[in-house]
């Protein structure tokens, strides 16, 4: 299972993007509870958009925001001054996925033992 990063939800919602909707339609995707919160809690959030979003959290496996993620998490942040929501995500990959799918590796590939994979810039 591969997770996917709030950040290319977000870039997959835009005409410029048309390769993230196709990898959004691909097997084998999963998100944080904490991209569900991201995505669909911003203020600025259009109808059009957050049906949209809502549509793609319709197809993707959502993974919960367990004990064993929060503890996982707080391991990252004791190893590297990283944000929450950064060390949230990468926990639940470490813990769930094969690989993050981001376009904010500067945020994750200091981690061992995560795969890191930008779709954007590659």
């Amino acid at each position: 299972m591969r997770l996917i990063d709030s950040n290319i939800l977000i870039y997959a919602a835009k005409p410029e993007f048309p390769q993230l909707k196709e990898l959004l339609g691909e097997e084998d995707l999963a998100v944080s509870e904490l991209t569900k919160l991201e995505v669909l809690g911003y203020h600025g959030l259009t109808e059009e958009a957050e049906e949209y979003f809502k549509a793609v959290f319709s197809l993707v496996t959502i993974l919960p925001i367990t004990s064993e993620v929060i503890d996982r998490a707080t391991e990252l942040k004791q190893q590297r001054n990283m944000k929450s929501a950064d060390a949230i995500i990468a926990a639940t990959a470490l813990l769930y996925c094969t690989e993050i799918i981001t376009r904010n590796t500067g945020d994750f590939d200091h981690i061992p033992g995560l795969t890191v994979n930008n779709p954007i810039d590659n």
